[in-house]
């Protein structure tokens, strides 16, 4: 019987991890692969939960583990300026694993916000 992974062997899997890229592709390397794998890692969860063919499985990875990676560090930025006590250095990843946990719902997600933004503005559809 496998043994349950605890959240003390998981964050050190994941400083291991992140030490093994970082001597390999450098630091700022490390960094962005760390929050690439973690991006994939979340799309791999979304993926899991749908029926797609491979085609769509593929095209869903790419542009999931693609937004995860972009939206990443800009949305870290603004919750560590809201919140200083959660600014880290995993807090990338841990963003980048969310984007992509819900890159199966992106369309909605969108369309929600920008209806919120414009119900805001006042912009009104013709």
């Amino acid at each position: 019987m496998a043994e349950p992974v605890t959240t003390t062997g998981a964050a050190a899997a994941s400083v291991g991890l992140m030490g093994l890229l970082v001597g390999w592709l450098g630091p700022v390397g490390g960094d962005v692969m760390m929050v690439f794998l973690s991006a994939i890692c979340g799309v791999f969860i979304a993926i899991s939960g749908i029926r797609t063919t491979f085609g769509q499985a593929l095209s869903l990875l790419t542009l999931g583990s693609f937004v995860s990676l972009l939206m990443s560090w800009a949305v870290s930025s603004a919750i560590s300026s809201q919140i200083p006590s959660l600014q880290g250095p995993y807090l990338p990843s841990i963003i980048a694993m969310m984007i992509g946990f819900s890159s199966n719902r992106l369309p909605q997600i969108m369309k929600a916000l920008s209806q919120k933004v414009e119900n805001k503005l006042g912009v009104k559809d013709e």
